[in-house]
């Protein structure tokens, strides 16, 4: 293409002026155009397949963070309640050393449920086991 600014020198004024342009000229503008074109279409094209992965791997992050948070707060839980549970067994491996005399709370006053002892305090021929004591009668009464 040969079109080129012209400057009127009376005006100072610089301007493009009426350019005849060849067929192969022309061609060579379309030419250039539908390349243009294309190279956008596709770099449209690229920057939207970049976008959805950007979603989607955004998508999948959320998910695994949702997932980490979970399962954080399922550990938690299960330490707390490992904790209180021990707790509790050490608390009955004391009590198995004691002369325990469980009693039953009623309004006024309370029962006797039964008696543990470590060792036999009484006469009796076996000594009592204080879990299978509580096992016994947790599952003969509604706790």
């Amino acid at each position: 293409m040969n079109a080129t600014p012209r400057t009127d020198a009376a005006e100072g004024n610089a301007f493009i002026g009426i350019v005849c342009f060849s067929s192969g000229d022309m061609v060579e503008a379309y030419n250039f155009a539908r390349q243009l074109d294309r190279e956008l279409a596709q770099s449209v094209k690229y920057h939207q397949v970049m976008v959805d992965e950007v979603g989607r791997l955004s998508r999948e992050l959320n998910e695994a963070i949702r997932q980490r948070d979970l399962y954080l707060k399922d550990r938690d839980i299960v330490m707390q309640q490992r904790d209180e549970l021990q707790a509790d067994k050490r608390r009955l491996d004391w009590l198995e050393y004691k002369v325990v005399n469980v009693r039953l709370p009623l309004v006024h006053g309370s029962r006797d449920l039964f008696w543990s002892s470590p060792e036999d305090l009484d006469g009796d021929c076996e000594k009592s086991n204080l879990r299978q004591a509580i096992d016994t009668k947790m599952k003969g009464t509604a706790v």
